[in-house]
C-alpha cells in the first residue's frame, strides 16, 4: 500500500524531492493542505514528470468512505472509513445555535483500553493510526461542512475511537498539520484531546503542547469502581494520574474538563457525587455529564439515570458541571457503535 503525503510537514516534503527547487515542496504543501486537492494530476504547477513521480510512490487519500448517516435533526453525521482492513468512525456535531462544528476524530482501530461502557472498548483493538488517517478525517469533514454549511470546521476533539496518548505522536502530527496557520488554521484551543488518564502524556503534552485543551475521562469517583469500568485504570490509578493533570492545569492556567458518563444504579447516586467533590477538590475542573447511551453486549442491562436523577446530582456537585446533550442516537453516533455494527453485520453475512 502506497504512504499517504499528508502527514509530511514542510522540511520533510522537502526532503522528499532533493532534486526539485527548494519552491517544489511549498507547491506541493500548498495542494495537499490549502486547496486540498488530492489527484496528483491536478497539481498543474508541478512538472509532470514529478506528478507522475508522486503518483507512482503515494497517495494522498488512503480512507475508503463505506457508511454515511445523518441524524433526523441534520446536526450529527458520522462516517465510517475503511484504511485496508482497519474501519475508522468520524462523528460531526453541529450546534444548533452559533457556527460551531466540531469534529470527533478517531486515533485508532478500536481501542485498546476496554471501557465497560464503551461500544469501542468492547469491539476490540486493530491497531493505531497513522498521523495522515487522522488529518484525512479532518480533511474531509472540513470540504463536507464549507459544501453543506457554508462554512468548515470550528473544533477538532479527539474523542472518537481510541486512546489519544497511546498514540501520541501520530494524535501530535495530526494536530500540528491541522492548527498549521498554512493549511486549516485551526486555533490551538480548539483541538481537545481527551484521555482516560495516561500520566505520562498527560505530563509531555503539558510540556510540549500546553496550548490544547485536556478532557479527562473519569467516570467513577473512586479507583475501585474505575478499575470496573475502565480495565486500564489498574495500571494507571488515581493517584497518579490526578497529580499529573494538576501539573497540566497549572502549565496552561484552564480549567480541564471531566467526563463523567452516569449509568443508573453504578456512578449517579448522590453519595458518589459529594466523593466526586471531594477526589476533585485540587483541580480547576468543569465536569461534562453524559447520560450513558445503550450499547448492548456486556452493558446491555446498563440504563441511563433518570432525567430527575441527573438533575440530582447535577446539583450536588460543586463544581461548574453541564449536561451533554443526546444526538445522533438514530445513527449510532455514540464511539464505536457504527462499528459495531457493521462488524456484526459481515459475521452474520459468513
Amino acid at each position: 500500500m502506497k504512504p499517504s503525503l499528508l502527514a509530511l510537514t514542510l522540511a520533510e516534503l522537502q526532503a522528499l524531492l532533493p532534486r526539485q527547487p527548494r519552491f517544489r515542496a511549498a507547491q506541493l504543501w500548498d495542494w495537499l493542505h490549502r486547496s486540498r486537492v488530492d489527484d496528483f494530476a491536478a497539481m498543474k504547477n508541478l512538472p509532470a514528470s514529478l506528478r507522475q513521480t508522486l503518483s507512482d510512490g503515494f497517495v494522498v487519500r488512503e480512507l475508503r468512505e463505506a457508511e454515511r448517516l445523518t441524524a433526523t435533526d441534520r446536526l450529527t453525521e458520522k462516517w465510517l472509513y475503511f484504511s485496508g482492513d482497519a474501519a475508522i468512525e468520524t462523528a460531526l456535531i453541529r450546534e444548533i445555535r452559533g457556527r460551531r462544528r466540531t469534529l470527533c476524530v478517531s486515533c485508532m482501530c478500536g481501542c485498546p483500553v476496554g471501557c465497560a461502557f464503551c461500544a469501542t472498548g468492547q469491539g476490540g483493538f486493530t491497531r493505531p493510526l497513522t498521523a495522515a488517517e487522522i488529518v484525512e478525517q479532518v480533511y474531509r469533514a472540513d470540504r463536507h461542512c464549507a459544501e453543506t454549511d457554508g462554512a468548515g470546521l470550528s473544533n477538532v476533539v479527539f474523542m472518537g475511537m481510541g486512546e489519544p496518548l497511546l498514540n501520541y505522536a501520530a494524535v501530535v502530527a495530526a494536530a500540528g498539520i491541522v492548527s498549521s496557520p498554512d493549511g486549516l488554521n485551526l486555533g490551538n484551543r480548539q483541538i481537545t484531546v481527551s484521555t482516560v488518564g495516561i500520566p505520562a502524556g498527560i505530563l509531555r503534552l503539558a510540556q510540549e503542547h500546553p496550548a490544547y485543551r485536556l478532557a479527562f475521562s473519569l467516570h467513577a469517583p473512586t479507583q475501585a469502581l474505575r478499575e470496573q469500568l475502565i480495565p486500564l485504570a489498574r495500571q494507571y490509578p488515581l493517584t497518579a494520574v490526578l497529580p499529573a493533570l494538576e501539573i497540566f492545569a497549572n502549565a496552561t492556567s484552564r480549567r480541564l474538563t471531566i467526563e463523567y458518563c452516569l449509568i443508573a444504579g453504578v456512578n449517579d447516586d448522590l453519595a458518589q457525587a459529594r466523593q466526586l467533590n471531594a477526589l476533585l477538590r485540587n483541580l480547576p475542573a468543569q465536569i461534562n455529564l453524559i447520560p450513558f447511551n445503550p450499547i448492548g453486549g456486556d452493558a446491555r442491562h446498563w440504563r441511563p439515570p433518570a432525567a430527575a436523577q441527573v438533575r440530582a446530582f447535577q446539583d450536588a456537585l460543586k463544581f461548574p458541571a453541564t449536561l451533554r446533550a443526546e444526538k445522533g442516537r438514530d445513527i449510532n453516533a455514540a464511539c464505536g457503535q457504527l462499528r459495531a455494527r457493521t462488524v456484526e453485520k459481515e459475521e452474520l453475512k459468513n
